[in-house]
């Protein structure tokens, strides 16, 4: 009888695995399919070169051309300083918007459906709409700042302000979505927390730096892990359909470096390096936040 029930115990493990792994397939296929076969490819394509109409294999010659243009080096200096305060601006508004929807004040479903409509519209229509609110010197904002006799301000003629314009469009556009992961983060805390640390005397600053922020840090995580992300991609949008780039060079973002290596100049291996130089700094970056992560929450006891 215990032989039959271990075998029958047995089969019940099997069946449940194989149920689990077929659950897990299709998305296992998916995941080889459009992630990792194009990761293979990328990074056999970028270390060939074209050669009489060939690709030939030249090793790392792909990856000493990129660290040696200077473009590159803009390109990345351009993308760093745009996602850094991006992240600093989004998340930092975000969770002050966290911390006053969770209170439930009045306008509380206004509010959140007001800054959460941006982020569910296509980034090309809120760079249109940005693009006609900053024109110069008939944008809605100059004609606006012309009532106080306020010169028109060129927003995408300077460097420094075409750079710092699309910064406050990608915060405008991304804020509203960390203040509902925010606010999910809050909520999860125990408000027992708050109420024995009430009780001690612990002011609003007090509770922020031991209980909300020590106890956020997987969301604190999770936003700057896919802000990272959208700095570097989803700026490719703004910088192309507002400033083109410009001027001077001061918003060639990494993805239009990329795009023009690919695209205009037909270098395709050089645009497969700089994509995958690209995925080794996330991945290092994601790898060094969850570390992050694992060594300083210990979740909720």
């Amino acid at each position: 009888m215990s032989s039959l029930g271990t075998h029958n115990i047995n089969r019940e493990r099997v069946k449940r695995y194989l149920f689990g792994y077929a659950c897990v397939l299709p998305a296992f296929f998916f995941f080889v399919l459009f992630f990792f076969m194009p990761l293979i490819k990328g990074i056999a394509v970028s270390l060939k070169q074209f050669s009489g109409g060939e690709l030939v294999f030249v090793g790392f010659a792909n990856y000493a051309k990129v660290f040696s243009d200077p473009e590159f080096w803009n390109s990345l200096k351009v993308s760093i300083i745009f996602t850094v305060f991006f992240i600093i601006f989004s998340a930092g508004l975000g969770l002050l918007m966290g911390l006053y929807l969770i209170q439930r004040r009045r306008f509380y479903g206004f509010i959140v459906s007001a800054f959460f409509v941006p982020y569910i519209s296509t980034p090309v229509i809120g760079a249109l709409v940005w693009k006609n609110i900053l024109a110069d010197p008939y944008g809605i904002l100059n004609v606006f700042l012309g009532v106080f006799n306020v010169d028109p301000i060129s927003w995408f003629k300077n460097p420094v302000l075409a750079l710092v314009s699309l910064i406050i469009i990608q915060v405008w556009y991304t804020m509203g979505y960390n203040a509902i992961l925010f606010l999910s983060g809050l909520q999860a805390i125990p408000q027992s927390y708050f109420e024995a640390s009430e009780l001690e005397g612990a002011n609003f600053l007090q509770k922020m730096r031991y209980i909300t922020l020590p106890l956020l840090i997987p969301t604190l995580v999770f936003v700057i892990t896919i802000s990272t992300l959208y700095g570097f991609v989803n700026s490719y949008v703004l910088a192309k359909l507002i400033t083109n780039n410009g001027p001077f060079q001061a918003t060639n973002v990494m993805m239009s470096y990329i795009f023009d290596l690919g695209f205009n100049r037909f270098d395709l291996s050089r645009a497969n390096a700089v994509t995958m130089i690209i995925f080794v700094v996330f991945v290092l970056l994601a790898f060094i936040q969850f570390r992050f992560q694992n060594k300083n929450f210990h979740g909720l006891e």
